[in-house]
């Protein structure tokens, strides 16, 4: 048997050419062989075998007897390898083992459509066992057996080729954004909005279109501030957007001249040069930018440092400031004006050059604190009669204005005339002027009433012999309630040009008192009565210290006679108590001063001033 053994392994293909699918199906046939060739070593020789009949009725063409050795149901005649019973006409083929499986002469092989060498999934019958022909493949590792660049052996060499033409599952293509752009041929592959075609965003410090450089916003002169054309752009080799002439998107863009590194709104304006230095937008010679240039250049503003000042401007009346620029500080007006803003202080109510109708005429001062317009003054007296003032008549502060009945001074007397009105005279007996903003008589700002029947104004008027002068108010008593009084009147000794006495539009005259009642009679009362005259005594000290309770004011004693009556002062019962002879005139009481006497002197003295008029 041993030398059967190497006859079959004569018969057998080498081993070393076995793909595994033949190894796997001879080792069986092998099996098969070796179970037989036992089998008939174990049965008595042919020769001698009583039960080898000899009847075999297949044979070959020869004679020979056929057999079906692997039982595979094939006889030899038709099974082309009756050693392996997976090898007969009704085998199915098995593709690229090298074995013809259904002795048809062929191979199933993969079909190399593209003749790459490489197979796809199809299959095809050669008649070359190993599927080594053209045409045909051993293997099924065609990709693309449509496309000779789709092999195992094809190179890969081109990142931005997203195909595996080597068939191995991957390539060198990457696109991590899904932008359409490998990742070797973009900068940024974790953010599809960069990429070669990405739209590049100015000054954002961002390289969107993959180019290595930035788009800046335009600062030509570099001083921090931007082009105010934001559609100016210019291209920079570095992403910051910080260069020169570069502008980034943290300035701001409002340069008015980017060629002048000096002129941006960061800048301090000068004023008047022409050139708007901040970028304001403003005009160069409207400094305080009420729409109104300087008048220093050619501008109607007299004050560009103040908005609120310039030719438009309302002007407020005396507070110092020409806001109109009219040159001037808008008056008062006489509605703007207190009770005892407007004092009568001179009246000529009986001319001795001319006649009345053409020389009356009164004279007014502004103590208001400010210029005054007395346009619409109201001038009454308590008969009727009156006139407003009309149009514009400014008096200044501390001014005069004269009123006549006559503004021609060649028939009044030569009296300057600042208004003439109508349908109003002065009585030469007696009359009033009183001063009002309206004929409402809301604000009465003075009032005289001069009266030759009453003894204090006839004294005033000399009783009555003062024609052709003017009552004076003594210029020490310019005031709305020291003017009510006779005593600080007095008649006018300053010629006028046409003859008559008056002092028109100017200050007036002292009327030449010696002495008085603030300057030298309180301190007399004080001194000599202080020691009766107190809170908790006859009468408190108060009550005969002051000027307006002593001066006109009856006695409580004998109260047909006044304390001190002006003009008189044997009629002045203060005089009577210091005499000693108050009982003659119904007084009663003790001598004053109770204890001690007045001197002469200090006695002279308030006599004097008594009869000067008792001036306050």
């Amino acid at each position: 048997m041993a030398g059967g053994s190497a006859d079959l392994r004569a018969i057998l293909p080498a081993t070393s050419n076995w793909s595994p699918i033949m190894r796997l199906r001879n080792f069986f046939a092998l099996s098969l062989i070796g179970s037989l060739a036992l089998t008939a070593c174990s049965k008595d020789d042919p020769a001698t075998d009583d039960s080898n009949t000899g009847d075999d009725t297949a044979v070959d063409d020869t004679g020979e007897a056929l057999k079906d050795a692997d039982n595979d149901g094939y006889l030899s005649d038709v099974d082309c390898n009756d050693l392996d019973a997976f090898v007969n006409p009704g085998a199915d083929e098995i593709i690229a083992d090298g074995t013809d499986s259904d002795c048809d002469g062929l191979e199933l092989c993969y079909e190399d459509a593209d003749g790459d060498g490489f197979g796809g999934e199809g299959t095809v019958t050669s008649d070359s066992m190993d599927c080594s022909a053209a045409g045909v493949s051993a293997t099924a590792d065609d990709c693309e057996d449509s496309d000779v660049a789709y092999n195992p052996n094809a190179t890969e060499d081109d990142c931005t080729d997203p195909n595996d033409y080597n068939c191995d599952g991957s390539t060198g293509y990457e696109d991590g954004d899904k932008d359409g752009w490998a990742a070797c041929e973009e900068c940024n592959d974790s953010d599809a909005a960069i990429n070669p075609d990405a739209v590049e965003l100015t000054a954002d410090n961002v390289d969107q279109n993959c180019d290595g450089a930035e788009v800046c916003y335009v600062d030509a002169d570099s001083d921090g501030y931007r082009n105010i054309d934001t559609s100016l752009t210019v291209e920079s080799v570095d992403l910051d957007c910080d260069d020169l002439g570069e502008g980034s998107s943290t300035e701001t863009s409002d340069d008015c001249d980017d060629d002048t590194p000096t002129t941006n709104p960061g800048a301090s304006e000068v004023w008047y040069d022409g050139v708007d230095a901040d970028c304001g937008g403003d005009n160069d010679f409207d400094a305080d930018g009420d729409g109104f240039e300087s008048d220093a250049y050619s501008g109607d503003d007299c004050d560009d440092t103040s908005a609120s000042i310039n030719s438009s401007a309302t002007d407020t009346a005396q507070n110092g400031i020409d806001e109109d620029c009219d040159g001037s500080d808008a008056p008062y007006t006489v509605t703007d004006l207190s009770t005892g803003d407007l004092i009568v202080t001179e009246i000529m109510y009986d001319p001795s050059a001319v006649t009345d109708a053409n020389g009356e005429w009164f004279e007014l001062k502004n103590v208001s604190g400010g210029q005054v317009d007395l346009d619409g003054l109201y001038v009454y007296d308590d008969g009727g009669s009156a006139f407003t003032v009309s149009g514009e008549l400014i008096v200044e502060d501390e001014g005069y204005v004269v009123f006549g009945i006559n503004d021609d001074s060649t028939a009044n007397g030569g009296i300057t005339v600042d208004y003439q009105y109508s349908s109003w005279s002065l009585a030469n007996t007696e009359d009033e002027v009183n001063l009002a903003e309206s004929s409402s008589k809301s604000t009465v700002f003075d009032s005289v009433a001069y009266d030759e029947a009453d003894d204090f104004w006839s004294a005033a008027m000399v009783d009555g012999s003062a024609r052709g002068e003017t009552l004076n108010l003594d210029s020490d008593h310019v005031d709305a309630d020291e003017n009510d009084f006779a005593g600080h009147w007095c008649i006018s000794s300053t010629a006028t040009s046409g003859g008559d006495y008056g002092t028109p539009g100017t200050t007036n005259e002292s009327c030449g008192y010696t002495y008085t009642f603030d300057s030298d009679i309180s301190s007399i009362l004080s001194g000599s009565c202080a020691t009766c005259h107190t809170t908790s005594s006859s009468g408190s000290l108060t009550a005969i210290e002051t000027w307006s309770s002593t001066v006109a004011v009856a006695s409580t004693q004998s109260t047909s006679y006044y304390l001190f009556e002006p003009f008189s002062s044997e009629d002045s019962y203060m005089i009577h108590k210091i005499d000693g002879t108050q009982s003659s005139v119904g007084g009663s009481g003790n001598q004053m001063p109770k204890t001690g006497s007045i001197s002469s002197a200090n006695q002279t003295i308030l006599e004097t001033w008594i009869d000067e008029g008792a001036p306050k």
